[in-house]
C-alpha cells in the first residue's frame, strides 16, 4: 500500500494516463494516499490542488521529449522528508526538458488564469529540476511542491547500520537508471561511489545516523537516514545536470523558485543554523 510505503521512509510512484483523466486520477491518488496517512484535511486539500495543477501542466506541455518523440506518460510521486523541517513532497515527472514552469504571467502552468501562482501560494516550497523516471521511462524533469507537516514526520523507519543505509541508497539510484553505482563498507561507515559523466565520482559517506556528501561548491551536506528518498532524488539530479553540461552547456536551465532544484543546498544551510494509473513503489529503509 502506498501510504504504508511512504510511512516506512519509501516513496510511492504512479504512472498517469496521457489523456484527459490525468489530473483527476492524480487528485484521487493524492487524496486517498494522504488521507490514509492521516494528515490534516487542509494539507490534503492543498496537496490535491497542487497535484492537479502539475498533472495538467505535464499533460499539456510535457508528454513528448521532442516534437517527433513518442509519448512519455507523466508520473506522480510522493515521499516525506525531515530537512529543513518535516514536509511531504508531491511531484509530477514528465519526459520533456525543453519547457520549464516559470513565474511569468504566461507561465506554462497557467490554466484559466491559475497555474503556478496557485502552486507558489499553497506550498511551503516548490521547484523543478532534471530527474529520471521512477518507473523506467528514462530522463526528464520533476516539478514539485512541499507541504509543512506542522510536527515530526511520523515515519516507521527502523534503525539502520551504515552498510544497510549505503545499500538502500545504491539500490535507489540504480533503480532510477544511474549506472555503475558502487559501495564498500567499513565497520561504522560505508562509501557509495556515484560515477558522474565526465569522469568524476561523487562520494557519499553513509553512517547509521545519515548521509554526508559534498556539493559542487565544496560545502558539506548532512542528511538523516529518514531523508533517503530526498537524498536519492538530489543525487539523481546531480548526475543528470552533469550529463547535460557535457551534452549542451547552453541548454535551458530549471527555474529558480522558492528553494528551487531539489532543495538540498538551502535545506542543509537551514538545518545547520491504458489503465487509469499504474503504480510502482520505490523501496526505502522501512
Amino acid at each position: 500500500m502506498a501510504a504504508a510505503r511512504i510511512a516506512e521512509g519509501g516513496a510511492a510512484a504512479w504512472r498517469l494516463p496521457p489523456d484527459a483523466r490525468c489530473a483527476s486520477i492524480g487528485r484521487s491518488l493524492v487524496h486517498d494516499t494522504l488521507t490514509a496517512l492521516r494528515l490534516p484535511g487542509d494539507l490534503v486539500d492543498t496537496a490535491v490542488l497542487t497535484a492537479s495543477e502539475l498533472a495538467t501542466n505535464a499533460l499539456k506541455h510535457g508528454l513528448r521529449p521532442g516534437p517527433h518523440a513518442p509519448v512519455v506518460p507523466a508520473e506522480l510521486w510522493i515521499w516525506g522528508r525531515t530537512t529543513p523541517r518535516p514536509e511531504l513532497v508531491v511531484a509530477v515527472f514528465d519526459g520533456c526538458r525543453t519547457a520549464w514552469p516559470t513565474a511569468r504571467p504566461d507561465d506554462l502552468l497557467a490554466e484559466h488564469g491559475k497555474g503556478l501562482d496557485i502552486v507558489r501560494t499553497v506550498t511551503g516550497a516548490w521547484g523543478a529540476h532534471r530527474s529520471r523516471s521512477r518507473l523506467g521511462a528514462g530522463p526528464g524533469k520533476a516539478v514539485w511542491g512541499a507541504f509543512p507537516l506542522g510536527g515530526p514526520w511520523r515515519t516507521a523507519t527502523r534503525p539502520l547500520t551504515a552498510s544497510a543505509a549505503a545499500q538502500y541508497l545504491a539500490a535507489a539510484l540504480s533503480a532510477r537508471g544511474v549506472e555503475n553505482v558502487g559501495h564498500r563498507h567499513e565497520t561504522r561507515v560505508s562509501l557509495v561511489g556515484i560515477p558522474l559523466p565526465g569522469g568524476d565520482v561523487l562520494n557519499v559517506w553513509a553512517r547509521a545516523e545519515g548521509f554526508d556528501f559534498p556539493e559542487p561548491g565544496g560545502a558539506r551536506v548532512h542528511r538523516p537516514v529518514a531523508d533517503l528518498q530526498d537524498v536519492a532524488e538530489h543525487l539523481v539530479c546531480r548526475v543528470e545536470e552533469a550529463q547535460q553540461a557535457i551534452k549542451r552547456p547552453s541548454s535551458p536551465l530549471p527555474p529558480r523558485g522558492r528553494r528551487a532544484t531539489t532543495d538540498l543546498r538551502a535545506d542543509a544551510r537551514a538545518s545547520r543554523g491504458g489503465s487509469p494509473a499504474r503504480r510502482g513503489e520505490v523501496d526505502g529503509p522501512g
